[in-house]
């Protein structure tokens, strides 16, 4: 039977209760689902659970071996009226005996207000006592929430309802467990008693809570959990006398789960990380951290985020060293016992305007191996050069852009100490287009620089670049003819006999561009292409081994560098040869996905002028001889299928000296994460070599790295990093991950290169760094472990 309550049930208008509950977001996902019945002993199926094998193979759900809480797709959630308002409707498949005091209702009884539904297989309804009681298969559901009962007790004055032999499920973050009892009041809040609280499938005890006690307030989004014991795997592994968990994605002031490894040099290193969220905007990470072989410290990290800039403020200290000698043994006079060694960085990016754009990119450290002795031990740590201190301040009206930068940064190795600071950099930057295809582009920089030390040399430089150029289109090619103009002006303070104060220079510069496009079907599904391109320069020869070089360095040889026009990166030098460089990219394209299956590249550069200006030092001659010498580069890109890449690449100058290099990477990656890197570097140039630590001046590696399943749940990870050149291993470690669907964890042991301090310089110590990282994974809860992360992320390409 059915019936609408209007008035002749003025009992059963209290059953309102049910109204003034928070919601709790609802997946974005909504699905059908049959529901789910209960017998009513004290273990029930889990409502709304389905495993993998049950998923129907339309399901767009990414579950490989777990299943998935499934909120059914109820009529009732697509009402959109304010609860409320709406009107409390009741069915049943009959009536029991009923009278003044009581109302009984039996068979399929449903509850149903707006978004809200109530299920049990009978109902009684005291007047007098202003108590509903629910018997048999009972079934409360909203947006997100279902909670499964066999008894349940609602007081109509305190609008409260108390389940016994509950389940819960919260579906967003699949929250889920077990209580002796369950009340829910007005306040938004569930009250479990004597329950259970997990992230995991049900049946699996990967980790769970058991507690005396949980409240969950879902207007706030946290639970909190009073006397709780943390079971992994059945067993007892922590007590929490109190515990704030959340339950949404908003983040929430708390304590996190430490950072825990062991190395060597270090022993053992403990961070314990609480978490301080003041407002939607601002939060703060402090983190005491204990190293055993070093001493006390804390890190810290704090994010502000406005409408118009992201900023972050991040430190770290050990206070007191007492292993500094260690990486200082030849030089401890300047770092004593009592030193304190730290770390501060500040990151800005601001948009004020879309006109008006600011960064700020600034780290220091107390000493140059701090990061290498205290930070996460990656490989890019370790050789890490210099640390960057760099700000910008840009504006842009239309045609014209302006800015102000300084450019500074602490060296961290000896040999990049003796550098000069931009204190400040101007630059003004006009751009013009015109509908003929004409562009004009005039550059004016002006930068200001400095030296530590009051003896160098310094200055001021002045740096014009005007360009204009003219490009035509056709369907088979193109054709660009540019023309440069680039003039220097140098003003000098503690000029020696070799420069002249107020140097000048004006060289212009003739370049034209141009390049021929075919393709051609072999087959309905491949395309074939070919490209060829052309690059000439020619500009006039003038010396310039009289001008300073205050920020310049040659440019890394690669294929793309043949077909720019300046050979070096900064200022202080403008390329002076004539060059011809021809190049040709020929591809194999599958038309349909629009995937490249096999790439090929070829370019020689041929200079033609017997003159070729070097990057040298002031007085060193322009050497000669260089006419009909040449640079040659290729590149091989090959796909075998979805899974396997092979990568070839080589340049080769013999300009002033023979410089080479020489790269293969072999790569496969398949959909189950399973990766295998092989690679191959040879190079001849010193200026590329990140180890080159007082070690040969040629580099020769092979790197190795793999992640492999072991079974369903555990991977192996692993890499061998060798340098060959030196025979000697950069980086070696291996590991095995370990994930389920409701919790992870991995161990790593690492062997790694160690920098030390000999008195002047850096070097690599012969003795390498060895340590054991750990990581663990609560999903629902946390994770620790983002110093194992780091480093199989810069060690296994594609991890």
């Amino acid at each position: 039977m059915s019936f609408e309550i209007k008035n002749s049930l003025p009992i059963l208008l209290k059953l309102l209760f049910l109204c003034i509950t928070a919601h709790i977001q609802a997946d974005e996902n909504q699905h059908t689902g049959n529901e789910i019945t209960f017998n009513t002993t004290k273990t029930h199926n889990f409502i709304d659970w389905f495993d993998s094998n049950s998923i129907d193979a339309n399901k767009s759900f990414d579950l490989k071996h777990c299943g998935k809480f499934i909120e059914p797709d109820l009529t009732i959630f697509d009402d959109s009226d304010d609860i409320l308002s709406s009107p409390l409707k009741i069915t049943a498949d009959s009536s029991g005996d009923s009278s003044e005091e009581e109302a009984i209702l039996n068979g399929n009884v449903e509850i149903t207000q707006g978004q809200r539904l109530l299920r049990s297989d009978s109902a009684k309804i005291n007047n007098k006592s202003n108590q509903v009681s629910l018997v048999g298969n009972i079934v409360f559901r909203e947006p997100g929430i279902a909670i499964a009962s066999d008894h349940a007790e609602i007081s109509l004055d305190s609008k409260e309802i108390t389940m016994k032999n509950a389940q819960y499920v919260i579906h967003g973050p699949s929250l889920n467990g077990t209580a002796e009892t369950l009340k829910r009041g007005n306040n938004g809040e569930f009250i479990v008693e004597n329950a259970t609280y997990s992230n995991c499938q049900p049946g699996d005890s990967g980790w769970n809570f058991v507690t005396s006690k949980i409240t969950i307030n879902e207007n706030e989004g946290y639970a909190s959990i009073n006397k709780a014991n943390l079971k992994v795997n059945g067993s007892t592994i922590f007590y929490f006398p109190y515990l704030k968990l959340p339950i949404s994605s908003e983040r929430m002031t708390g304590l996190l789960i430490p950072d825990l490894d062991i190395s060597q040099t270090n022993g053992l290193d403990y961070t314990q990380p609480l978490y301080f969220n003041f407002a939607p905007n601002f939060d703060t990470l402090f983190s005491p951290r204990y190293v055993e072989n070093r001493g006390f410290g804390f890190n810290i990290k704090m994010r502000h985020l406005n409408k118009w800039s992201r900023n972050e403020l991040t430190g770290s200290i050990i206070f007191d060293d007492k292993n500094i000698n260690e990486s200082y043994p030849a030089n401890t006079s300047s770092f004593s016992s009592s030193q304190n060694r730290y770390e501060i960085a500040f990151s800005h990016i601001g948009h004020s305007s879309d006109q008006l754009i600011s960064y700020i990119d600034y780290t220091k450290t107390s000493d140059a191996l701090y990061i290498k002795d205290l930070g996460n031990f990656t490989i890019d740590e370790i050789t890490l050069s210099h640390l960057n201190q760099f700000s910008y301040l840009e504006y842009q009206n239309n045609n014209w852009l302006y800015k102000i930068s300084t450019t500074d940064f602490q060296s961290i190795v000896e040999r990049y100490s003796d550098h000069y600071s931009a204190l400040p950099s101007i630059e003004i930057i006009g751009a013009y287009r015109f509908n003929n295809n004409l562009n004009i582009r005039l550059t004016n920089k002006f930068t200001n620089f400095q030296h530590k030390s009051n003896n160098q040399l310094e200055g001021t430089r002045t740096a014009l670049n005007y360009s204009i150029d003219w490009i035509k289109f056709t369907d088979w090619g193109y054709l660009k003819p540019e023309f440069h103009l680039s003039h220097l002006s140098y003003n000098l303070d503690n000029a020696d006999n070799s420069l002249v104060s107020d140097k000048t220079l004006t060289l212009p510069t003739l370049v034209l561009k141009g390049g021929i496009s075919l393709e051609k079907f072999i087959n309905p599904q491949s395309l074939a292409t070919i490209d060829a391109k052309m690059f000439y320069q020619n500009s006039r020869a003038k010396i310039q081994n009289d001008l300073p070089i205050f920020d310049t360095r040659e440019r890394t040889l690669s294929y793309d560098s043949l077909f720019k026009k300046d050979r070096f990166v900064g200022s202080d030098r403008v390329s002076n040869e004539e060059r011809i460089t021809i190049g040709v990219t020929s591809k194999l394209i599958n038309f349909d996905s629009l995937d490249e299956k096999f790439v090929f590249q070829a370019a020689r550069s041929y200079f033609l002028d017997d003159e070729i200006m070097y990057l040298t030092q002031p007085s060193t001659p322009t050497l000669k001889g260089n006419r009909n010498k040449a640079i040659n580069a290729f590149k091989i890109k090959a796909y075998f299928n979805e899974n396997w890449e092979l990568e070839a690449s080589s340049i080769k100058s013999n300009l002033q000296k023979s410089r080479t290099k020489n790269i293969v990477n072999l790569r496969y990656n398949r959909d189950d994460d399973s990766l295998f890197n092989l690679s191959y570097r040879k190079s001849g140039e010193l200026s590329n070599n990140e180890f080159s630590y007082h070690l040969t001046q040629e580099i020769e590696q092979l790197d190795f790295s793999i992640r492999t399943s072991l079974s369903n749940k555990v991977n192996f990870v692993g890499r061998w990093y060798h340098d060959l050149s030196n025979q000697r291993e950069l980086e070696i470690f291996g590991g095995v991950e370990y994930s389920s669907c409701c919790w992870s964890m991995a161990v790593l042991a690492r062997r790694s290169i160690n920098v030390v301090f000999n008195g002047l310089d850096t070097e690599i110590d012969p003795n390498m760094r060895n340590s054991i990282i750990f990581k663990l994974e609560l999903k629902g809860i946390g994770s620790t472990g983002q110093k194992l992360d780091k480093i199989l992320k810069k060690g296994i390409f594609g991890y």
